[in-house]
Order: structure tokens, then C-alpha cells, then sequence
């Protein structure tokens, strides 16, 4: 739709804003959904085709007899009739089993591919998060990139790499220690020696 002609280049920006690693993680399982749409529907359109071709030929046949059930009486010849329009009827059946299959694994392959990208995606998540190339929630400094993943309320994203001058949020009982580490050092500063 037009709304997401608009909103994917930006959704791709942020994307490699944020990490192009995992952005390019995410792209790569874009060509293997067009190329399962493109088979899929090249597929659908000629099992269509055949179907649609079977159940008029059955139909076809089906409303001539009928329409000449006297003379097909008369000349006994109503037992072909009806195995011949079983024949027809068992063909269109057929191709639309086949369509309906085929569509049935278009739909599960391509939902297949979403649901290894979304691993692939968390797999490579978790080693550039050992690796120390992303953290877990601390924003970029002044680079452009950020390297975050989800934050979590701990002051060790603090200390992440490349998280240097990065307020987090603060613990409970931090506060106290902080301030009193202010004191301790503008004591020691001045040449005090606070005594505590």
C-alpha cells in the first residue's frame, strides 16, 4: 500500500541507525520472500487456469446432457454420459487439489522463512551482545549508532562499550552512595580529609 511505500525507507533507516548488523539480518530474508511470492503466484496462475478449464468442461458436459435427457435415454446411452462426467468431475477435482496444496505450501514456506529470520535475528542479537559490539539498552554516544537491545534498569549499561558519559537510570539505593562519593572527593579536593 502507499503507507508502506512511505514508512519503509524510514523503518530501514532507523534500522541501520541503530545496528547494521542486525538490519542486514533482516533484509536478507527479503529476497527469498519475493522469490517464494514470485514461484508461488506463477504457480497459482496456471493451477488456476487448469482448474477454472476442468470444472467448464465438467459443467459444460453436466448441462448438455441434461438439457437432452430424452434423446440420451432413448439412445441408452446414460451410463456413458455419467461416467463421462465423473471422469470430468474426478479432473477438476484434482487441480483444485493441487492448487489448494500449492498455495497451502506457499503460505507455510513463507512463514517458515519469517520464523528463521526472527531466530537468526535473536542469534545474532546475542553474540554481538558478547561480543561487546551492542549492550543491552545504553544509547551511542555521538557516533550515530546505538547499540542497544532492550534496557534494563541496572547501572551496568553505564559501563557498556562505547556508553561512556550515558546516564542510566539509578538503583534504589544509589543515590546515598553517590552523593556521599561527591562529598568524599570535593573533601579530598579541597584538602580536608572528610572524616566519615
Amino acid at each position: 500500500s502507499v503507507i508502506d511505500v512511505v514508512f519503509i525507507p524510514i523503518l530501514l533507516a532507523i534500522l541501520f541507525l541503530l545496528q547494521p548488523v542486525l538490519a542486514w539480518v533482516v533484509l536478507a530474508q527479503v529476497p527469498l520472500l519475493i522469490l517464494l511470492n514470485q514461484i508461488g503466484g506463477q504457480l497459482s496462475e496456471r493451477q488456476l487456469t487448469r482448474r477454472n478449464t476442468a470444472w467448464s468442461r465438467s459443467m459444460g458436459w453436466l448441462v448438455e446432457v441434461l438439457s437432452a435427457i430424452r434423446t440420451v435415454k432413448s439412445q441408452n446411452f446414460a451410463s456413458e454420459a455419467r461416467w463421462e462426467w465423473l471422469q470430468r468431475q474426478r479432473t477438476y477435482a484434482a487441480a483444485d487439489y493441487r492448487l489448494s496444496r500449492n498455495r497451502s505450501l506457499v503460505k507455510e514456506s513463507s512463514s517458515t522463512v519469517l520464523n528463521i529470520g526472527k531466530m537468526t535475528l535473536f542469534l545474532v542479537a546475542a553474540v554481538l551482545a558478547l561480543r561487546g559490539e551492542a549492550s543491552v539498552g545504553c544509547p551511542a554516544e555521538a557516533g550515530g549508532v546505538s547499540k542497544a537491545l532492550q534496557c534494563g534498569a541496572s547501572t551496568q549499561c553505564c559501563r557498556a562499550p562505547g556508553a561512556r558519559g550515558v546516564r542510566c537510570p539509578e538503583s534504589p539505593g544509589s543515590r546515598g552512595r553517590n552523593s556521599l562519593d561527591s562529598l568524599t572527593s570535593s573533601g579530598s579536593g579541597s584538602g580536608g580529609g572528610a572524616t566519615v
